[in-house]
């Protein structure tokens, strides 16, 4: 098993949960898990910070984390349901919005990941 794999599973997060929280395909989740792509260099620092509550054995931290991974994937979903039911994916421009809401994702899992928690 892939410290990928080991890493979305110690969440309790499905591949698609995962995916959309990171603003890409559950296919990419699944090539990155199988070792048939490396995820981009601000993808391998979310992953890093997202193993430290882990290597502490901070539950905690892991639940309140995995909280807020599912807000992100939720939120997500949401907005790809609005973009289908207003038949964008026929649209040129559907690409950019697609980009735009994955940068969006990526950047608000960011901003959460390295706040600086106060303790």
């Amino acid at each position: 098993m892939s410290a990928f794999t080991e890493t979305r599973e110690h969440y309790r997060l499905s591949q698609e949960q995962w995916a959309r929280a990171f603003g890409v395909a559950r296919s990419t989740v699944s090539a990155w898990e199988g070792g048939q792509a490396q995820p981009p260099p601000v993808v391998l620092g979310a992953y890093r910070k997202l193993q430290e509550p882990i290597r502490r054995g901070d539950h905690a931290g892991i639940e309140a984390t995995r909280g807020h991974l599912l807000m992100i994937a939720q939120q997500a979903e949401r907005e790809a349901g609005r973009l289908n039911r207003g038949r964008l994916e026929e649209s040129p421009l559907v690409k950019v919005v697609a980009v735009s809401a994955a940068a969006i994702a990526i950047g608000m899992l960011l901003a959460y990941l390295f706040e600086d928690k106060k303790d």
